[in-house]
């Protein structure tokens, strides 16, 4: 449908890991409309078609614009919401007044049905990672029993961190040494085209793009300091679900 209306899907072009899983942005020639299409969410892992099968139960309608539209339910609203914090981290104070409105007004049962949906989308260590950003949400985690499940990839969501601390924290995630060398082999020589997103100097010709490949690695270093860091705090203060506290 967003073909047929003239829209080009951004990153198509890239290799598997160079962009973010869960969605997709497509953008049309002469306009500044950008789509957002999600097949998930970060933070929730379950597989997209559970994902879509368990936000698209008890929907409402909503106006928008003047147009009737289906929405999420309340409780899937504010998980949304909750992960949408705990994805753009401390640093980004917008999505942490939504969460803040959304605990004000958000009763004990209202939040216990948040968790169980968490659940159901493995999103537990991220809505976890988003209540504990703010004081009046430690305090709901705590009642809910999830304040120990945050892991370290939310953990290092919810600092803001510098690129590579991500990174550092898939990596550690990958299993097995060979899928672990593909994986820095593919941040060290990214696709064309995902050195013309993140490199300006890479749309300028054939000799931008090798510049920009001769920089790559220069930046990875200057980066990598800092993201290890910031990984490894994120570590320690991570716990994975019904692990005590030594």
């Amino acid at each position: 449908m967003l073909e047929q209306l003239g829209f080009g899907n951004r990153v198509a072009a890239f290799a598997p890991g160079e962009w973010v899983e869960h969605s997709s942005e497509w953008l049309r020639r002469g306009s500044p409309i950008v789509v957002d299409l999600h097949r998930g969410l970060l933070g929730a892992k379950a597989e997209p078609a559970r994902i879509w099968k368990l936000l698209a139960d008890g929907t409402e309608r909503l106006t928008v614009g003047g147009h009737e539209v289906e929405v999420p339910s309340l409780p899937a609203r504010a998980l949304i919401i909750a992960l949408h914090a705990a994805q753009h981290g401390a640093g980004h104070p917008r999505p942490l007044r939504d969460l803040s409105r959304a605990l004000e007004r958000g009763d004990d049962p209202l939040w216990d049905q948040v968790t169980a949906l968490a659940d159901g989308l493995e999103a537990t260590p991220a809505l976890a990672a988003g209540l504990l950003m703010l004081p009046e949400g430690a305090a709901v985690a705590a009642r809910l029993g999830i304040a120990d499940a945050v892991d370290a990839e939310a953990a290092v969501l919810a600092q803001s961190p510098v690129p590579t601390a991500y990174g550092f924290a898939r990596l550690a995630a990958i299993p097995g040494p060979r899928a672990k060398l593909a994986f820095l082999v593919r941040k060290l020589l990214p696709t064309p085209a995902f050195m013309r997103h993140a490199f300006p100097i890479a749309r300028r010709g054939r000799l931008g793009l090798l510049l920009a490949y001769l920089w790559r690695p220069v930046w990875l270093l200057l980066h990598a300091g800092p993201g290890l860091i910031a990984w490894l705090r994120a570590r320690r203060r991570s716990r994975p679900v019904g692990e005590d506290r030594a």
